[in-house]
């Protein structure tokens, strides 16, 4: 488990999360989701009810939970999690894991905001990845210029500059799934991502917006990409495809998410990718629980 929770415990009666290194008390009553969703509103401000017609994904499954935790049995003991509450909880804790760090920006906050569905799906998938390289002792330099990629990531002597392109597929949902289309997708993004000025290792995330699937689900797929950049001269580029998805996956299933790597010899290692990919995938706590050990 590479994700880092704030380390919580209940005595007395009493729950006590850690935040930089200071015990907040909250009643036993309040769960680990409830904090998440809280600082989540703290950041980013209270979403507008008009939001769940007119604004994003993201903005309407956090209005309909708001819906549902009214429900009485929804903070019953052993509850488990839908996997759109995941996707939900996930992104409030990379958000809060950035904001705690300083490594949030305000235009990152504007952008969540936005009315524009494919402008938040854009910057999720942007603060998913910076928070994953946090979560392995990172520091996040944005690089705010749109002729550089999204950011680089440092820690000690390692520097990548990581670029994150993520399909929308939101808009064309209903449309039959063709592999010819999504492979000529990422291509373009790819050519676009190599446009990028960079000076150290770097990382191009291609997100397919499918849901968390094993990679014998995406096996054509996989094999397509492979075939498509795996021959081609990739300038010490490394390419990371994942599927983040979750808001597609029905409730009830349980996925068994994959990435796949494709790279130049000489870029980055694949220990760190490895750990990042980890990292990525990390699975969250119980959405209820009455306690949780001290890291």
């Amino acid at each position: 488990m590479i994700r880092k929770y704030s380390p919580n415990k209940v005595k007395n009666g009493t729950r006590y999360i850690l935040m930089r290194g200071e015990y907040l008390q909250f009643s036993v009553s309040v769960h680990y989701y409830q904090y998440l969703i809280g600082m989540l509103f703290i950041i980013l401000g209270l979403p507008k009810r008009s939001d769940a017609n007119v604004g994003s994904v993201f903005h309407r499954i956090l209005i309909e939970h708001l819906d549902e935790v009214n429900d009485p049995g929804f903070n019953s003991e052993g509850r488990t999690a839908s996997n759109k509450e995941t996707y939900l909880y996930s992104f409030a804790d990379d958000i809060v894991l950035l904001y705690l760090e300083g490594f949030l920006l305000q235009s990152h906050i504007k952008r969540i905001r936005s009315a524009n569905d494919g402008e938040v799906r854009g910057v999720i998938y942007e603060l998913t990845l910076a928070a994953s390289f946090v979560r392995l002792g990172y520091k996040i330099k944005w690089l705010t210029d749109e002729s550089q990629p999204e950011f680089t990531a440092i820690k000690d002597s390692i520097a990548i500059d990581v670029e994150a392109k993520r399909r929308n597929r939101h808009n064309s949902s209903d449309e039959e799934y063709k592999l010819t289309r999504e492979i000529r997708a990422f291509r373009a993004n790819f050519k676009n991502a190599l446009t990028k000025t960079r000076t150290n290792k770097y990382l191009v995330c291609l997100d397919s917006d499918l849901p968390p699937a094993a990679s014998f689900d995406l096996k054509d797929l996989y094999e397509a990409m492979s075939k498509e950049f795996g021959s081609n001269d990739l300038k010490d580029t490394a390419i990371l495809m994942t599927n983040y998805g979750f808001e597609y996956l029905p409730d009830g299933q349980n996925y068994a998410n994959s990435s796949l790597v494709i790279k130049d010899k000489n870029s980055i290692d694949d220990e760190v990718l490895e750990a990042l990919i980890r990292s990525i995938n990390a699975d969250m706590p119980d959405a209820v629980s009455q306690e949780w050990p001290i890291n």
